[in-house]
């Protein structure tokens, strides 16, 4: 509530200024405070008015970005093929101004979608593409995180060493990184363990610790 008032103050400077790439930004992050709250109608509301400035303004990395936080509300309520269409219009413009990292993110995000809808070799495919980027780029986060979600289909495809090996690769990272996504790495390893049993849980985990 404090920050939304701030926003506020901040918005209504910025427009008795007529700086409209200012009174863009701010909408934006208006737009995600009430996204984070859940108020997603509000939050639609400010991208868009901040979607049609940064056009006007033709500031297209700022596009491709709010792109992106309106496909994150569609694919939270459900609406995929919504999403799906934000996503890939991100990724056309994230393609031409050669965003690296902004492609590797969206990309990451189209292969969650094809994910909650099973459809996991299409889902594979895109962490794999956002894999090699954010390996290009040292984004060692990027990596960790896109291993984990690569681990989920080959365990929902009862593929479990190599879900291991994609779990455990994850948890190194993250832990070297001391970040807070280690302990969703480590939950998905003991969701996995308790799946299939310690006896052949500790007999993947041994020959996968013995190739490294």
């Amino acid at each position: 509530e404090e920050a939304v008032k701030m926003y506020q103050e901040s918005l209504k400077i910025k427009e008795e200024q007529g700086n409209k790439s200012g009174i863009a930004l701010t909408g934006w992050g208006l737009g995600m405070i009430y996204a984070e709250r859940g108020k997603y109608d509000k939050a639609i509301e400010n991208y868009e008015k901040s979607l049609e400035i940064f056009e006007d303004l033709d500031e297209k990395k700022n596009i491709a970005g709010i792109l992106h936080q309106l496909g994150v509300i569609h694919h939270t309520q459900g609406r995929y093929e919504d999403a799906q269409k934000m996503y890939q219009d991100s990724l056309k413009i994230e393609e031409e101004l050669g965003d690296k990292k902004g492609i590797a993110s969206t990309l990451h995000q189209l292969g969650i979608i094809h994910y909650d809808q099973s459809r996991y070799e299409e889902a594979m495919k895109m962490y794999q593409e956002s894999l090699k980027i954010n390996d290009e780029l040292g984004d060692k986060s990027g990596i960790a995180i896109t291993l984990g979600q690569m681990g989920r289909i080959f365990h929902a495809q009862e593929n479990y060493k190599e879900a291991l090996r994609c779990y455990l690769h994850a948890f190194v990272i993250f832990n070297e990184l001391n970040s807070p996504y280690k302990d969703l790495a480590k939950r998905y390893i003991s969701n996995l363990k308790e799946e299939i049993g310690d006896s052949l849980f500790d007999r993947y985990y041994k020959e996968l610790t013995e190739n490294e």
